[in-house]
C-alpha cells in the first residue's frame, strides 16, 4: 500500500535544522498572505459565518421531537438524519475550537 523504502535510516542534526528552517519560512509566507486580508480569506470567513447561521437554524428543527415531518421517517432515514445532526454539532464545536486558537 505504502512505499516506505524512501524513509532514511537516520538524519543528521544539521539536516533536521535545515528542514525546520525551511518549514518556518513557509509558515511565515502563509501567515503574511492571510494577514494581508486577501479577498479569498474574507470570502471564506463570510461563507463560514453564513454556514454557521444556517446550521444554527437547522439544529433546533432536527432536535424538535414533535415535528410531524420527522415522525414519518423510516428507520434508516431517522438514523441518517441523526448522524447528520451529530456531524453538524461536531462541526460547530470544531469551528469554535478553531476560533479559540
Amino acid at each position: 500500500m505504502f512505499d516506505f523504502s524512501s524513509i532514511p535510516n537516520g538524519i543528521t542534526h544539521k539536516e533536521l535544522n535545515s528542514y525546520l528552517a525551511s518549514a518556518c519560512r513557509r509558515d511565515e509566507n502563509t501567515a503574511s498572505i492571510f494577514a494581508n486580508g486577501s479577498s479569498k480569506q474574507e470570502e471564506v470567513r463570510d461563507l463560514i459565518a453564513k454556514w454557521t447561521e444556517v446550521t444554527n437554524k437547522i439544529l433546533p428543527l432536527l432536535k424538535d421531537k414533535n415535528c410531524k415531518t420527522l415522525e414519518d421517517l423510516k428507520p434508516g432515514q431517522a438514523m441518517a438524519l441523526g448522524t447528520f445532526q451529530y456531524h453538524l454539532i461536531l462541526s460547530l464545536q470544531a469551528k469554535a475550537a478553531y476560533e479559540q486558537h
